[in-house]
């Protein structure tokens, strides 16, 4: 299990409205008692969102999300999650080059097998 569940504070980084697997992430992270911030980048760049968050749910474009990584490192965001599909060698690379940990994987799946061996 990625040390990564048990973080507290997710950013999930996608076409929210329109994407049901986002919409099932956010739900879901929210069901688990986590504080779930939902962000669509097209509506409002990643870098405008203030807080402190642990972890940030990629479930987006590799090239938006290559910019997202940026933003997140930026920001202090030190966990990055990437849903399949959401990661690149670029974003791979950016995450070795800004000392950031990249988990691939996802969320759905694997906190329901880490909460079913609980």
């Amino acid at each position: 299990m990625s040390g990564m569940m048990r973080l507290q504070r997710w950013m999930v980084i996608g076409n929210i409205a329109k994407n049901p697997t986002a919409q099932e992430v956010v739900q879901h992270l929210t069901d688990l008692g986590k504080v779930v911030v939902p962000v669509t980048p097209k509506e409002k760049p990643v870098k405008s969102h203030e807080g402190n968050f642990d972890v940030a749910n990629l479930i987006i474009n590799p090239a938006v999300g290559l910019q997202a990584v940026h933003d997140l490192a930026s920001m202090g965001v030190k966990n990055i999650w990437t849903q399949p599909g959401a990661c690149s060698d670029e974003i791979r690379q950016a995450c070795t080059e800004k000392g950031l940990n990249l988990h691939e994987g996802c969320v759905l799946v694997e906190m329901n097998a880490a909460n079913a061996k609980m």
